[in-house]
């Protein structure tokens, strides 16, 4: 007589659930069209859990029950809704268990503090030093902005040593003061007129003329500190917003980690 058929263990695949979106998503079974086995000898299919909105359902956790699957789009929403957030970017807020990551791990970098700080420092630092080449200007239009405008930017002596040329220090100096200016510029925005012709007149100064020592100490301290804070704080909040934008447009997949539903197995 034939061999019997072989005894082979059928899986019944329930209906599952977004815990965001609460769609409920019925299996689709994928067969190999290009299969020339006898249907008893094939395979079994494989099984995904798909919608059109959603994309796939997957199981980013160790959450179990309603809590286990999730949309890839509605948990991609989800942690773009406050990607600086960790608790909800980087991990279940449910069970706390990080998720793990197909591609960009540098997104978990730029959105550390501690990386903002030292990008922040890094564009400080490039701009004292581009701002060095343009300083001379800057100063005088601080000093006397009329006598500087009519001299074509005034001079350009040194600002500690008389006849000697301005060495690298001095350029990073006066680089350093013209973010200074340029911060406290963006700073008087802020202000009233008259409260600007008030930090005008207090922090002002009288002339341009004069020797690199004489427009060193023209140049008020406070008014360079001022600058300096707000200038740093701009460039920190800027460098805040880039990071947002990037870890909001990062084609980033949350890996499935959950495995088949323990109530599929008949």
């Amino acid at each position: 007589g034939e061999a019997p058929e072989p005894n082979r263990t059928r899986r019944h695949y329930r209906v599952r659930k977004c815990r965001i979106c609460l769609e409920e998503v019925e299996p689709t079974f994928h067969y190999d069209p290009e299969s020339t086995l006898p249907a008893a000898m094939q395979p079994p299919p494989r099984v995904t859990y798909e919608s059109e909105e959603g994309g796939r359902l997957l199981s980013p956790c160790k959450c179990k029950g309603s809590q286990k699957y999730v949309h890839e789009e509605c948990l991609g929403a989800w942690r773009r809704a406050d990607p600086l957030q960790k608790r909800n970017y980087w991990e279940c807020p449910t069970c706390r268990y990080k998720y793990k990551l197909q591609r960009l791990t540098w997104s978990a970098w730029i959105s550390s503090i501690p990386a903002q700080l030292g990008l922040t420092v890094v564009i400080l630092v490039a701009s004292v030093f581009l701002l060095g080449f343009v300083a001379d200007p800057i100063i005088n239009f601080y000093i006397d902005p009329y006598t500087a405008v009519a001299t074509g930017g005034g001079p350009r002596d040194s600002l500690l040593w008389e006849d000697e040329p301005t060495t690298w220090f001095e350029h990073m100096l006066k680089g350093l003061a013209s973010l200074g200016l340029v911060g406290f510029a963006k700073f008087l925005f802020t202000l009233s007129p008259f409260q600007w012709f008030n930090v005008r007149t207090s922090f002002g100064r009288s002339t341009v003329g004069g020797n690199g020592r004489d427009r060193l100490q023209q140049i008020s301290w406070i008014t360079l500190l001022i600058g300096i804070i707000t200038a740093s704080y701009a460039i920190y909040k800027l460098v805040r917003a880039w990071s947002r934008r990037t870890l909001e447009s990062a084609s980033e997949h949350v890996m499935d980690v959950g495995g088949d539903d323990e109530d599929d197995e008949d």
